[in-house]
């Protein structure tokens, strides 16, 4: 038997499934999938995951501690995905951001889904590797353009992908059916995605139902065509199985929940010992009582230093332990001499309208920029704060990163605001 009728590969589309065997290629309901399966006994298994059952997340962190990321990730998905975290399976992606800080791109897919291959491959004695349509889209295009910043639109049989990538990376991807509402949803976020940059650059491969999609776009795109003779439904399993792309598989685990550390109650318990060394202290009567304060004052100075060994100049530790503890429980972290967190604070939400209903989930500050993510009614409503930002005099630059929509058609929205 040829050896190449011993590897398989299985594009999941819903209740179909596109393969590729040998030089064999067709569709067949996702119920009889298992019967190709046999056909490829001992040998190969490539399943190809489609966008919908892939939760595709892009998390930036304020700090360079790869191990750190780790620790916390499985905390900072909790808010992030449709369902509990302990009901999916991840492949994890770790990249630097351009200041050194640490990033983590996450795959993620529901435990059940590969659970039931891996049994199916454990019967039929074949090796198991998993892929992506959106991420072999993203690897495709970095073989095809040696652009940093682009947009990439892939349709076929009724189906759309559509990806974004800034500075090199993936940055946002999403799926839907041509002519649905979540197709106009992706259509408007893509509009005004292309609208606002100069250098804006599209590129679409798919069927002619599928160009339909880009009417209206702004941008012209430009066509790609691989596999030319052959179906555009087959495209990701041919670059799948094919030895020339050499793809390398998504491998899926299991994320262990890190421990939080409590720092916030080391702080507390510090401000708590110092109050009441500072209340008594009126109350001294013995000789030497001015020896015993700056006995007091140097233990706490060294209690702060142990707790807070990032700080390198102590002038006030009980003023400096009010600062870390509102820093800790508001999730900001900012630099002794800079602007205040409060005068921060008004100067970000300023740039927010007070007839727009917005949500701040997350509010970073380092020495340089603010750090938002959170949800607003509109992709217009976002565009106006973005122009506000602009034209204000407490920030410098403004970047809008990955854009989607949850249920109720708002936008969760991450955002950088360089400070003056």
């Amino acid at each position: 038997m040829d050896h190449n009728m011993k590897n398989l590969t299985l594009y999941l589309r819903q209740e179909k499934v596109f393969y590729s065997i040998g030089s064999e290629k067709g569709s067949v309901d996702a119920r009889e999938a298992e019967s190709l399966v046999e056909r490829a006994a001992g040998g190969s298994l490539n399943i190809i995951i489609s966008k919908p059952d892939l939760v595709f997340r892009r998390i930036e962190f304020p700090f360079r501690s790869s191990r750190k990321a780790m620790m916390v990730i499985s905390q900072e998905l909790e808010d992030m995905l449709p369902e509990s975290p302990s009901n999916f399976l991840y492949s994890l992606e770790p990249f630097r951001l351009s200041g050194g800080n640490i990033g983590i791109v996450v795959y993620a897919v529901k435990k059940s889904i590969v659970e039931y291959w891996e049994d199916i491959c454990l019967k039929w004695k074949a090796a198991l590797s998993f892929f992506s349509d959106t991420v072999l889209l993203d690897r495709m295009m970095k073989r095809y353009t040696s652009m940093d910043s682009y947009s990439a639109v892939y349709g076929a049989d009724g189906y759309l992908i559509v990806n974004i990538t800034e500075k090199g990376r993936l940055s946002a991807a999403y799926s839907c059916l041509p002519g649905e509402e979540d197709a106009e949803r992706v259509k408007e976020m893509l509009k005004a995605l292309l609208g606002t940059r100069k250098d804006s650059r599209l590129f679409f491969m798919g069927d002619g139902k599928s160009r339909e999609f880009l009417e209206g776009i702004p941008v012209k795109f430009e066509e790609i065509r691989i596999f030319e003779n052959e179906g555009k439904e087959y495209l990701f399993p041919l670059i799948a199985g094919s030895s020339a792309y050499r793809q390398r598989p998504l491998v899926f685990k299991k994320i262990s929940a890190g421990k939080k550390i409590p720092v916030s109650s080391v702080l507390f318990l510090l401000f708590f010992l110092a109050s009441l060394f500072l209340s008594f202290m009126p109350y001294f009567r013995i000789p030497g009582r001015k020896e015993a304060m700056d006995r007091i004052v140097e233990s706490m100075k060294s209690r702060f230093t142990e707790t807070c060994p990032e700080v390198t100049r102590v002038v006030d530790p009980l003023v400096q332990v009010k600062e870390k503890i509102s820093g800790n429980t508001s999730s900001m972290d900012t630099a002794a001499g800079h602007a205040s967190i409060l005068r921060i604070m008004e100067d970000t939400t300023s740039i927010f309208p007070e007839a727009v209903n917005v949500e701040l989930e997350q509010f970073t500050v380092t020495s340089k920029n603010v750090s938002l993510a959170g949800r607003i009614e509109s992709l217009r409503a976002l565009e106006e704060a973005k122009e506000r930002a602009l034209s204000s005099r407490k920030f410098g630059s403004v970047n809008v990163g990955a854009i989607s929509f949850d249920e109720n058609n708002r936008v969760s929205f991450n955002m950088t605001l360089g400070i003056k």
